[in-house]
């Protein structure tokens, strides 16, 4: 999972160096890259990645197991297209060609990564979650929703990406305050 999320830190700056002139809209997409994947990180380490799935329940177990492909395919998904938003690609017919299908697999990438987070979600130990399932898991399916539609909008691929990490934003968010309300905070010995 490490290397899989560190690759996509790669594709953010393979990017940059891809962009060849490096202006202020190519350092902002460069940010706005860079931003989208440690959201992934954040997501992920602060959710799923700190906690063990239930023991107890052999099917839990498996399915956790097999959930981390999806994950995983939808952080590669990303990180390879991640990198074509930050120094875009004139299509060849109609100029917008290669941006919609990076607009299509970047927002289907981070659509597939919530996906199996929300599956993720339903096979980890109860006592061990901050935020109990039957709440996250609606938030995780509405913004894989969500970030379906992105690519709809009439709007930069820039302007898409921004979209997906203020989706990002909204699971942090609510990560902190749950945090902040378990009394976790200033604990060394709690994640």
């Amino acid at each position: 999972m490490i290397i899989v999320l560190g690759e996509n830190l790669v594709g953010i700056v393979n990017g940059l160096a891809d962009a060849g002139n490096v202006d202020l809209v190519t350092l902002v997409r460069f940010g706005l890259g860079f931003l989208l994947g440690f959201g992934l990180w954040w997501i992920y380490f602060d959710y799923i990645g700190r906690l063990e799935p239930d023991s107890h329940n052999r099917w839990k177990f498996i399915t956790w197991s097999y959930l981390h492909l999806p994950l995983v395919i939808g952080i590669t998904m990303m990180g390879a297209m991640i990198q074509h938003a930050i120094a875009p690609q004139i299509g060849e017919a109609d100029g917008h060609s290669v941006e919609a299908g990076v607009r299509w697999l970047l927002a289907g990438g981070f659509a597939l990564f919530y996906l199996a987070c929300a599956g993720l979600e339903y096979t980890l130990e109860e006592t061990e979650t901050l935020i109990p399932a039957r709440t996250i898991v609606p938030l995780r399916i509405g913004t894989a929703g969500v970030a379906l539609l992105l690519p709809l909008l009439p709007v930069s691929l820039s302007w898409m990406v921004l979209g997906l990490i203020l989706l990002h934003v909204v699971h942090a968010v609510l990560g902190v305050q749950a945090w902040v309300k378990s009394g976790n905070v200033g604990r060394t010995d709690v994640h």
